[in-house]
């Protein structure tokens, strides 16, 4: 697959800027990215970082209380950070 040495270069960006870290917000650009309504993505702010992983093509971000942030960069491949 030619996403993943640019998934894989964003785990490596990510990794030092926010695992072990509390994460402060969450903000949605558009409702249409959201996949799950449960439980509520307010639900993961102020928990810590745990770790990363790559599903595939997207990026896992998991948090205290074993929720999970997962991320696809679609088409463009772009992540506004």
């Amino acid at each position: 697959m030619s996403e993943m040495p640019d998934i894989a270069a964003y785990i490596s960006a990510l990794e030092p800027r926010i695992v072990g870290k509390a994460l402060q917000r969450v903000r949605l650009a558009s409702a249409f990215l959201l996949r799950t309504a449960q439980p509520p993505l307010a639900t993961v702010e102020g928990r810590i970082v745990r770790e990363l992983r790559t599903i595939g093509k997207r990026i896992a971000i998991g948090v205290e209380g074993d929720h999970w942030l997962v991320l696809h960069l679609m088409t463009a491949g772009r992540l506004h950070w």
